[in-house]
């Protein structure tokens, strides 16, 4: 199933509209219009600023506020500098999350240091309050979101034109097995199971690219069911993107227990008893 919707994310595809079609949004950095190899190129020349604002808008702007993409703010000491912390939810610990904003927040008052500058309180992180061995500087937003798509957290200071990526892999959750109904000889042995994070974190970890975003809805007036969708900008039609969203947001049902409750309201011809991808 895994192997299945990867190729489908690498592919294009056509629908017919039921539905209008919004104009995509253009970027100041990215241009709606660029195809996924001028976006790709671009990004490896964006270097990080000083501003943490500006990063912040970067990486938003980049990402489309992806459903599983994390960004959380804090005040480092009482009121010294403002940082943040971006990672992808499903993909890291969340432990060592909270204890990597515990000492920017907290310990960092037992270390001598000079806290009136911004740029000493970042080389104090890099140096006493993170392990060595987990801490990687960079300067561009290619290096971070290398970081961040491995399951490590970034961590940004406002004033400071770099950013530390610190080790933060794991998840805890059942594990995930072959599915019997698509076995696969040569590709990954993983399949999809309930948890929504633990599904996008596996789609993560096999598209690292900072353009797949990933999007959510919920879908049942009964279950309130979160349902998402994901698609890599510059490669998936605009045009198609809009419409799957147009159709999902359609769907008025009581609940949603399984994905062929969705597939029946946004297929093209919902009546064929011959499904159009001549599966069974």
């Amino acid at each position: 199933m895994l192997k299945r919707l990867a190729q489908g994310l690498f592919r294009g595809g056509t629908i017919k509209s039921k539905g209008p079609v919004k104009k995509g949004r253009r970027t100041g950095l990215l241009p709606n219009s660029w195809d996924i190899s001028q976006r790709e190129k671009a990004i490896q020349e964006i270097k990080l600023t000083s501003s943490l604002e500006i990063n912040l808008e970067t990486i938003k702007e980049i990402t489309d506020d992806s459903l599983d993409v994390g960004v959380r703010r804090f005040k480092i000491g009482i009121d010294y500098a403002e940082g943040a912390v971006v990672y992808i939810d499903g993909m890291v610990d969340s432990r060592a999350v909270e204890e990597l904003i515990e000492n920017l927040t907290i310990e960092v008052f037992k270390v001598r240091a000079n806290l009136t500058e911004k740029r000493a309180i970042y080389d104090t992180a890099k140096e006493t309050l993170i392990p060595q061995k987990d801490v990687r500087e960079v300067h561009d937003f290619a290096g971070l979101w290398d970081g961040v798509a491995a399951g490590g957290t970034a961590l940004l200071i406002d004033g400071v034109n770099r950013a530390l990526t610190v080790e933060t892999r794991g998840w805890n959750t059942r594990a995930v097995e072959e599915p019997d109904s698509e076995t696969s000889l040569r590709g990954p042995r993983e399949g999809f199971v309930e948890s929504l994070r633990t599904n996008t974190s596996l789609i993560r970890r096999r598209i690292r690219t900072a353009h797949l975003r990933i999007k959510s809805l919920t879908i049942g007036t009964l279950t309130k069911t979160e349902v998402a969708y994901a698609y890599i900008k510059g490669l998936a039609s605009d045009q198609l993107v809009e419409e799957v969203h147009f159709r999902l947001q359609k769907i008025d049902i009581d609940g949603v227990l399984e994905s062929g409750y969705l597939e029946e309201y946004i297929e093209d011809t919902p009546l064929d008893p011959v499904p159009p991808n001549g599966e069974d």
